[in-house]
């Protein structure tokens, strides 16, 4: 990666501390750490796929068919609710 050791710790820590990973011990050798992704990461991470895709949409379509796409996504967001 390219990056020194003393960074990549940094990083890490930093993302442990942001709640998007978590540290656990390996049950094969104690002395090994897997870095696990949260809850909260894929939370995140399906967001911003979400706002791509739909921001994807919006520019493929005319001005008309836009205004149909979010009537229809309205519609959808508040059979969710």
């Amino acid at each position: 990666m390219d990056i020194s050791s003393p960074n990549a710790t940094y990083k890490v820590k930093s993302l442990i501390n942001k709640g998007f990973i978590s540290k656990e011990k390996s049950k094969e050798d104690g002395r090994e750490y897997r870095l696990v992704p949260t809850q909260k990461y894929f939370d995140l991470f399906e967001e911003k796929n979400d706002t791509e895709v739909m921001n994807n949409l919006r520019i493929s379509l005319d001005t008309d068919e836009s205004k149909q796409f979010d009537k229809i996504i309205k519609i959808i967001e508040s059979c969710r609710d």
